[in-house]
């Protein structure tokens, strides 16, 4: 979806998820339909992937598992959504709508958020994702180097915590 689509003003986002992400497909197609009134954003950042002594580029989405979505909600939509496993997320029993300035953040990370996975020199203060496990998704920043493990500094239920990770699972965050 182009950014000018992204940012119209009139435009309530609501967030998404859908239960099997192999579905995509399925999903889209149902969403972009002729006759339905929706508008789809799935935010993306491009990876870097150092594989073989060679760096690899692809996209991955943002959030995994969730689009945004605009439409005219109803709560006969959220029924209509059921059949495809498909749920608008909700917080209070309310959707949960993106404010324009969320809508903005996601924006421009989606256009400068590279991200480099494998052996790429990191270095101290680096920002780094964990990429599995049971910190997975977390991003730390690196504090230290013991052996072939990375000590990273997460922030976990407001507490920093040093974590142990394998210097080949790193994804390393530039923005």
């Amino acid at each position: 979806m182009s950014g000018e689509e992204v940012k119209e003003k009139d435009v309530e986002w609501f967030i998404v998820y859908y239960a099997h992400p192999k579905n995509i497909g399925v999903i889209r197609r149902y969403l972009s339909a002729g006759n339905k009134k929706y508008k789809i954003w799935q935010p993306f950042t491009v990876v870097e992937q150092y594989i073989k002594g060679k760096i690899k580029e692809r996209q991955r989405p943002l959030f995994p598992g969730y689009l945004f979505v605009s439409f005219e909600y109803s709560p006969e939509v959220g029924k209509e959504f059921d059949s495809y496993d498909i749920k608008v997320l909700r917080q209070n029993n309310k959707p949960v709508i993106l404010t324009p300035e969320q809508v903005a953040h996601y924006k421009y990370i989606e256009e400068n958020y590279r991200e480099r996975i494998g052996e790429f020199g990191l270095k101290q203060g680096d920002h780094v994702v964990i990429p599995s496990g049971n910190f997975g998704g977390i991003t730390g920043v690196v504090t230290n180097f013991v052996g072939d493990n990375v000590i990273v500094e997460i922030s976990f239920f407001k507490r920093k915590l040093p974590v142990a990770v394998s210097r080949q699972l790193l994804s390393q965050v530039i923005i």
